[in-house]
């Protein structure tokens, strides 16, 4: 991974003389403070800078320039070469070597002293490299409005922090999500876990930092260690969980296999608090309650999961229970989209549930009664795992994108097994035994050629519908129909007591599942359901309007145009048809092309 080691520029906010600072000068001055004066390796880093100033400074100066000690690496002396210049060379490129740089440039350029400065140590300015800047940040961050100084303020001393190797290797080492099942859950158990291992790292590593402050000349001891772990610990939680919620970054840079071990035994250590202990063993309400206290400094990330976790936990109440989360979840987001829109909601049954209703319906055609050497296509065993994820187009090639069976699914999925796993578990199941004679063959001798020829023979293959499927796709169908008219997630027994009656007296299953949840109100009257009440009429039986003869209404009920001349043309009214007002002039524009079309209607023969 990369990481920022030193600024040849040092940060000067421009707008603290006027009063107020920026918001992202906050941000860099917290940046560049907690660099030189709060890491492991802010001496180095300040040293380096003092360094690349002294040095830019003497070449603008003179034109000679001069090698960073603490950039240069160690040469390697290789026989042959001469050894005195080779250890002059070495010589230089040390601090030493600089310091004698500089008396020779000081005799060399005295009219220069001032810039040269060789009787003063790099050491001194990276001392007041860090003062300075330890200072400029208190300014700022005073000079600074509103509440979001804060956050910019945090944001600076947490970016700086990954300048520290020892602070940043506790990031990627932190404990883990557990074994939390909800994206909020990740974000919260990781923030829990990360906020322990970044306390202890930066408690160990405290008294270098806080050495390296008495030298600079800035506040030291216990007060200033005793903040640093508290923020270390806040900026591990902090980032930790950020960085589940952008993606879980940190886990692909890898993590230590010892801190986890010491993250999983603090969990097991029955001297932990009960609530810490259950957070990091994945709990994320026990995490929820151990961040809540600090809630008010935690990332937007953070404050969301804890706040979709609690609307997760009312959300979940309202969950039916036949009713999978996922495809709860995506049924109450369409409908919540149509309630939003004014648009219809629409919902497809889910498939899990007709399917899990059909194996009730009709058992022996349950696809764990069937042998999928003899009875399942080799793709329909494939779409019940799950289907199968076309990373490189072999599948489209061949058409078998397209390939589906309704009520199982689709062949090809993005969320699908890779072909080899595909493949493995086909030989398993017999599907290559024609091929190499036993599972355990095929399993070891069989290629992805081979499963991509038994897929493609299966999609060109036409065979004669089983009795048992023709049976199963006839039940599939009864109980998706009734589903669709149900709703989704409707108990499993009330669609099984509508499909029973549909079967039982041949109805349509809009009239079956009308019947079956008629049935309590019916039985409670002592009328059979069909009786219970009549059914509502439609308007359009109505074709009159409400008169008996409509072509005898009263001619002095009629509006004339003398009654209409008085309205203005350009007065709108309401028109329900389209949902939008339309003028008397286009209203009487419509009528007369009415009227036109039906005198031309009434001239034509039948």
């Amino acid at each position: 991974m990369s990481m920022w080691l030193y600024e040849a520029e040092p940060f000067h906010p421009r707008t603290v003389a006027q009063g107020q600072s920026t918001l992202g000068e906050v941000f860099m001055s917290s940046f560049e403070a907690g660099k030189l004066t709060d890491n492991i390796n802010s001496r180095s880093t300040a040293m380096t800078r003092a360094y690349d100033e002294r040095i830019a400074a003497i070449r603008a100066a003179t034109g000679e320039t001069h090698v960073n000690p603490m950039k240069a690496r160690p040469l390697r002396y290789r026989p042959g070469r001469d050894r005195q210049a080779f250890e002059a060379q070495q010589f230089s490129r040390t601090a030493s070597g600089f310091n004698a740089w500089l008396g020779k440039m000081a005799e060399k350029y005295p009219d220069q002293a001032e810039v040269i400065r060789a009787d003063q140590p790099v050491e001194d300015d990276a001392k007041a490299l860090a003062r300075n800047m330890d200072e400029e940040a208190a300014r700022t961050i005073a000079a600074a409005k509103g509440p979001a100084k804060w956050a910019a303020m945090f944001g600076g001393r947490a970016a700086a922090m990954f300048n520290d190797p020892i602070q940043t290797g506790a990031l990627v080492f932190g404990g883990g999500a557990g074994a939390a099942k909800t994206v909020a859950g990740r974000i919260l158990t990781t923030a829990a876990s990360e906020a322990v291992v970044n306390g202890v790292v930066q408690a160990g590593t405290e008294p270098f930092v806080q050495r390296w402050r008495k030298e600079a000349g800035l506040e030291s001891g216990l007060g200033e260690a005793a903040k640093n772990v508290g923020f270390a610990a806040l900026f591990g939680g902090v980032l930790g969980g950020g960085g589940r919620a952008f993606g879980e970054g940190l886990a692909a840079i890898g993590r230590s296999a010892e801190a986890r071990a010491a993250l999983r035994a603090t969990a097991k250590d029955a001297t932990t608090p009960e609530p810490l202990r259950r957070a990091l063993s994945g709990d994320m309400d026990a995490a929820a309650s151990v961040l809540q206290p600090m809630r008010a400094n935690l990332p937007a990330e953070t404050r969301g999961a804890l706040d979709a976790l609690e609307g997760e936990r009312l959300f979940g109440n309202q969950k039916p229970p036949p009713a999978r989360i996922s495809y709860h979840d995506s049924v109450s987001a369409h409908a919540l989209e149509a309630a939003q829109t004014q648009s219809p909601f629409a919902f497809e049954p889910d498939p899990v549930q007709v399917s899990r209703i059909a194996d009730q319906l009709a058992p022996e055609t349950a696809a764990s009664a069937r042998t999928p050497d003899t009875d399942m296509p080799i793709d329909e065993f494939l779409m019940r795992r799950g289907g199968v994820k076309d990373f490189k187009g072999e599948m489209a090639a061949l058409g078998l994108d397209r390939t589906h069976k309704p009520f199982v699914g689709k062949l090809v999925k993005d969320t699908g097994d890779t072909l080899d796993n595909s493949r493995l578990a086909a030989a398993e199941a017999g599907y290559f035994n024609d091929l190499y004679g036993t599972p355990e063959k095929a399993a070891e001798q069989s290629t992805i050629s081979d499963l991509l020829d038994k897929l493609d023979s299966a999609s060109r293959t036409v065979t004669a519908q089983p009795i048992a499927e023709a049976e199963r796709r006839a039940v599939e169908t009864l109980v998706h129909d009734i589903v669709g008219y149900a709703g989704p997630s409707v108990d499993d027994g009330l669609i099984i007591r509508a499909a029973n009656l549909a079967n039982a007296e041949n109805l349509d299953p809009a009239e079956a599942l009308a019947r079956t949840l008629e049935a309590p109100d019916a039985a409670a009257a002592g009328v059979e359901p069909s009786e219970s009440a009549d059914a509502m009429p439609f308007f359009d039986d109505d074709f009159g309007g409400g008169m008996d003869n409509p072509g005898q209404i009263d001619r002095a009920l009629k509006l004339s145009d003398t009654d209409m001349g008085d309205i203005p043309d350009d007065m709108e009214i309401p028109f329900f048809d389209d949902e939008a007002p339309v003028t008397i002039a286009a209203l009487n524009d419509e009528l007369e092309r009415i009227e036109r079309a039906a005198r031309v209607v009434e001239a034509c023969p039948l």
